[in-house]
């Protein structure tokens, strides 16, 4: 096993024993450009409007209802959960961005 396989996160299919893909661990300096991106996109976040914000989780959820079956078949070959159950999971996530899309920006308002 190389150095660069060794230094990954594996994922594996629980059914088959089949590895799906590696992801390598970041050194320092990758950690810290990702920190940095985190940061700027918090900025950018925090001076976004509630109703910007709720319309970001609306396409949100219409691309994870798009794309259920291809995230759904994720979910099953990385944890082995049936097929059936993993799009409800999908659905799901999906509802709850409606949800508060709808109702966050009264959460969010002045009293």
């Amino acid at each position: 096993m190389s150095t660069i396989e060794a230094a990954a996160a594996k994922s594996t299919n629980p059914a088959t024993g089949e590895a799906i893909a590696a992801y390598p661990y970041l050194n320092v300096q990758g950690a810290s450009r990702v920190l940095a991106r985190a940061s700027a996109g918090f900025t950018l976040w925090k001076d976004t409007s509630a109703d910007q914000r709720a319309e970001v989780f609306r396409r949100l959820a219409a691309l994870l209802r798009r794309d259920v079956l291809s995230l759904a078949g994720t979910i099953t070959a990385e944890m082995g959960k049936p097929t059936t159950q993993a799009q409800a999971e999908v659905r799901k996530c999906a509802d709850m961005l409606d949800w508060y899309a709808q109702n966050g920006p009264a959460m969010l308002a002045d009293s």
